[in-house]
């Protein structure tokens, strides 16, 4: 999947093209390339917000972890003074190992998944804060699409009460100058 850089990079060169071929801003190519664009950022965004919750996700699941393996460790150290006879206690000992190893890698898991939840905590401001400018930046086009159409239809508005001017104003000099 590419990134949103490499997206980015993608669409200039989309728009470059566009722009060689002739294509005007807000033409029918250009939408459809902005409409693209949309569509990959949206879903970029729920890319990155489907990766935050995996993160969460592990953190929760490797903090509930280490709490079953310490009870576990509780456990099975209790079990060795409860063991009778020789073969029981080394069972017993074996299996306090055991839970001690299931500790050791649970608090190894709790604490890298803890570590990738801080490090990832500027890139999700980061995502956030594209995501208003992103949405911010929709507003504004669209606002901008529509200034543009409104003064287009006001120059054609223009256009024809110049044309009807002119046209007036012919009349009133074939009148004027005709004997």
């Amino acid at each position: 999947m590419p990134t949103l850089q490499q997206t980015a990079v993608v669409l200039a060169g989309a728009v470059t093209h566009l722009q060689a071929l002739g294509a005007k801003p807000g033409s029918s190519g250009m939408t459809e390339l902005g409409n693209s664009a949309g569509s990959v950022f949206n879903y970029l965004r729920e890319k990155a917000a489907l990766e935050r919750q995996v993160v969460g996700d592990a953190v929760n699941a490797t903090a509930d972890t280490l709490k079953v393996a310490k009870a576990k460790a509780k456990e099975t150290k209790a079990a060795i003074g409860a063991a009778d006879g020789k073969k029981a206690v080394a069972a017993a000992e074996l299996d306090a190992a055991k839970a001690d190893a299931a500790v050791t890698v649970a608090k190894v898991a709790t604490g890298a998944a803890e570590t990738h939840a801080k490090a990832a905590a500027p890139a999700d401001k980061l995502e956030d804060a594209a995501t208003d400018h992103q949405a911010k930046a929709e507003l504004a086009r669209t606002v901008a699409d529509k200034l543009k159409a409104e003064g287009q239809d006001a120059v054609a508005g223009a256009q024809d009460e110049a044309d009807e001017v002119i046209a007036e104003a012919e009349k009133a000099y074939d009148l004027r100058a005709s004997p």
